[in-house]
């Protein structure tokens, strides 16, 4: 059985590659867990995660912190990284999905904040999500 982790991620990911307004910034399916040696602008990728036990009673419960990262090197890459972050926001704020093996209680956008890269080209954002799960045993 997957982990709820890996289940969420999954989740996050097929919702992002089937939403069109993530579809309409240019990522399209361009959503990593590891970032190919040269990607293609704009692209999103999972960053870093923590999870945290959450039980009550008979359940077994936990609470994931998930960062997703988008990047850009168009010029004024502020403009694009602010609307990939926006697409990305009304996608996963508050969406009811399942989880293929696992309970999904809720999904809820927690804050983002953007980034210009020291190499001068490149802009970020990070985006942080908590995802209260229930384990099935």
């Amino acid at each position: 059985m997957p982990s709820p982790s890996l289940d969420l991620q999954k989740l996050i990911y097929d919702r992002l590659v089937a939403d069109p307004g993530v579809h309409a910034t240019g990522v399209n399916d361009k959503i990593f867990d590891r970032i190919p040696e040269k990607p293609h602008f704009p692209y999103i990728n999972f960053g870093a995660s923590d999870i945290i036990e959450d039980d009550a009673d008979c359940i077994s419960g936990i609470v994931e912190t998930i960062t997703l990262n988008a990047w850009s090197r168009k010029q004024g890459g502020y403009t694009e990284v602010k609307e990939i972050e926006y697409a990305v926001r009304r996608a996963l704020h508050l969406y009811e999905g399942s989880l293929d093996t696992h309970a999904l209680v809720e999904l809820r956008f927690i804050n983002s904040n953007f980034f210009r890269d020291p190499d001068g080209l490149t802009s970020q954002a990070a985006m942080q999500y908590q995802a209260i799960m229930e384990e099935t045993v």
